[in-house]
Parts: structure tokens; C-alpha cells; sequence
């Protein structure tokens, strides 16, 4: 659930912020938001993704077009599986795919931020189950369910 915030972010002041997890926090401006990251959540997300550079150039501030996805696969037992389902599909975007680590998809985020999205995606979105599949075998590993 959203809050009213004055949260300074890079991308202006926050009117709304809202806890998704312990150090993750989404917060949207009137024109833009991003998730921001506790130091702590900043430093494990930099120990699985170590070529991950933020859109912003901020560490710790995670932009909502691109680098959000960063957060979900990272911690996806911390986020809708809807949400992951989206992130999983967005990491085959060519901006994206090229700041993981190369071994990522076969780390246990990586598998299980898969699983829950081609969960997801069998149960409520069938005709993507297919997109969900090539990501992984795209970037080096293979789901199943």
C-alpha cells in the first residue's frame, strides 16, 4: 500500500512510497519513480549482479522502466509473481541481459525467479509461457516445471 513521501529520489521528490520488503522501496514522483535500495540490499544485489550499473548512475536507486526487473529476479520470494513474471521477460531485453552475470540463470535467484515466472505464466498468461522458456534457454539455461 502506497504512503504519501517527500522522499528525495532521482528523479525529484516522492509523493508515494511504498515498503516492498525489508530495505526495497518503491517510490513514484509525479513524473517518474524507481525502487530504492537499502545499503545492505544495495550491496547483495551488487554480489549477484557485479556488472549491474544503475540507469540513474545513483547506486542503490533502481529506475522503473529498466532496472526494477534487477530487483525482482534478485529477491523474487520479496515480489508479486506477477511482477516477476514481467522481470523474467524483460531480462531478455538487450540493455538489461548485458548487466547480469553470466552465470546468474543458473544461480538459485536465477532459478527461482524462472520458476516462479513460468509458473506465473501457465496459469495466467499461457500464450507467454513460451517467452518465459526462451529467456532462459536464450541466456543459458533451461526452466521446467
Amino acid at each position: 500500500m502506497y504512503k504519501t513521501s517527500c522522499k528525495q529520489t532521482p528523479w525529484g521528490v516522492a509523493d508515494q512510497e511504498e515498503q516492498i520488503a525489508e530495505g526495497i522501496v518503491s517510490y513514484a514522483t509525479p513524473s517518474h519513480g524507481g525502487i530504492g535500495l537499502s545499503s545492505e540490499r544495495w550491496k547483495q544485489l551488487k554480489r549477484v549482479h557485479p556488472n549491474f550499473r544503475t540507469f540513474c548512475g545513483m547506486a542503490g536507486w533502481l529506475e522503473e522502466d529498466c532496472d526494477w526487473a534487477f530487483a525482482a529476479i534478485t529477491w523474487p520470494m520479496e515480489f508479486p509473481p506477477r511482477a516477476v513474471f514481467h522481470a523474467v521477460l524483460s531480462m531478455a531485453a538487450d540493455y538489461n541481459h548485458r548487466k547480469l552475470a553470466p552465470d546468474f540463470w543458473q544461480s538459485a535467484e536465477g532459478r527461482q525467479a524462472e520458476a516462479i515466472a513460468l509458473e506465473y505464466a501457465t496459469t495466467h498468461e499461457p500464450e507467454a509461457r513460451e517467452a518465459v522458456l526462451s529467456v532462459g534457454a536464450n541466456l543459458g539455461t533451461e526452466v521446467t516445471l
